[in-house]
C-alpha cells in the first residue's frame, strides 16, 4: 500500500490514488538531463488519431497505446520508451491525470526538487482535434489546446 508523496515500486512519486489505482510520475531526470526533456505530440501533425480524446482520469494509458500505434516519433513514444524499476508500462498522462499532477505539486510545493517541474508547459496524451491536443502549464496551472507541432516537455507516469 502506498499513500501521497512515497515513492513508487517504478520509482516515481506517487501524486495520485483514484478508481483503486495508484499513479507515479518520473522524477525530471527520466531522461538523463537535469529536466524534462521536449517534444511534438506526435510526428503526425494533422490527423486525428483514433482512441486518443480521452481526458478522464484512467484513459492516459489506453491514449498512449494509440498514439504509439498512430506516431512514428513525439510525447507518447517517449513516455511509452521509458523503462524504470523494471517497468515498462509508463504513459503519458491524460489532461485530467496531468491536471493532478498540477494540483499535487500546489500542495507540496515542489518546483525545485527532484519530482518538480519546468516553468513550461507540458503534454498530456489528450487530443482534442485533428491539429491539437491538450496540455497544461504546470507552473500556472492553465490547461490549452496545443498545436501538435508544437515542442512542449513531457512526464512519463504509470498506474498500477
Amino acid at each position: 500500500t502506498y499513500a501521497l508523496g512515497d515513492i513508487g515500486p517504478g520509482g516515481g512519486l506517487v501524486f495520485l490514488i483514484s478508481g483503486g489505482l495508484t499513479y507515479e510520475m518520473a522524477p525530471k531526470t527520466w531522461s538523463g538531463g537535469i529536466e524534462d526533456p521536449s517534444a511534438a505530440w506526435c510526428d503526425d501533425t494533422s490527423t486525428i488519431l483514433a482512441g486518443t480524446f480521452g481526458t478522464a482520469i484512467g484513459t492516459g494509458a489506453q491514449n498512449t497505446v494509440d498514439m504509439d500505434a498512430g506516431c512514428i516519433s513525439g510525447a507518447g513514444q517517449e513516455a511509452a520508451d521509458y523503462v524504470a524499476g523494471g517497468y515498462s508500462d509508463w504513459f503519458l498522462p491524460s489532461k485530467n491525470e496531468l491536471n493532478e499532477m498540477w494540483l499535487y505539486s500546489q500542495v507540496v510545493g515542489f518546483n525545485t526538487a527532484a519530482y518538480g517541474f519546468a516553468s513550461a508547459f507540458y503534454w498530456s496524451s489528450s487530443q482534442n482535434g485533428a491539429t491539437n491536443a491538450w496540455a497544461q502549464s504546470l507552473d500556472f496551472g492553465n490547461k490549452n489546446g496545443v498545436v501538435k507541432a508544437t515542442t512542449l516537455r513531457v512526464r512519463p507516469v504509470r498506474a498500477f
